[in-house]
C-alpha cells in the first residue's frame, strides 16, 4: 500500500478501526473484505483482543481504490471517443 503522512493520530498515536468500522466506511460485505484479505488486497489488521485496523491504512487503501476507478473511467471515455471518431 502506499504510504500516507500520519493524519489519522490522537496524542501521536495511530488511531484503529474495527471490523464493523471498516465494514461501514468501504461499503464491503465481511466476506468481500475477508476475500481482499486473504488476496492481500487489503491491509491485514492487527490482532488487539480483536481484529483492528490503522485508519491510515484504510484510507489509504480507499483512495487507491478511487485513484483506480478514475483511471479505468478516464481509459473507457478515451476508448469510446475514439471509436466516435472512426464512424464521423
Amino acid at each position: 500500500m502506499g504510504e500516507r503522512s500520519s493524519t489519522c493520530t490522537k496524542n501521536g498515536l495511530p488511531l484503529y478501526v474495527g471490523e464493523k468500522e471498516v465494514l461501514d466506511a468501504t461499503g464491503m460485505s465481511r466476506a468481500t473484505l475477508a476475500r481482499y484479505r486473504h488476496a492481500g488486497t487489503f491491509p491485514q489488521p492487527v490482532k488487539m483482543g480483536t481484529n483492528k485496523w490503522r485508519l491510515d491504512d484504510v484510507l489509504t487503501w480507499m483512495d487507491s481504490r478511487r485513484r483506480s476507478e478514475r483511471q479505468k473511467l478516464a481509459q473507457s471515455a478515451v476508448s469510446d471517443l475514439a471509436k466516435l471518431s472512426t464512424m464521423l
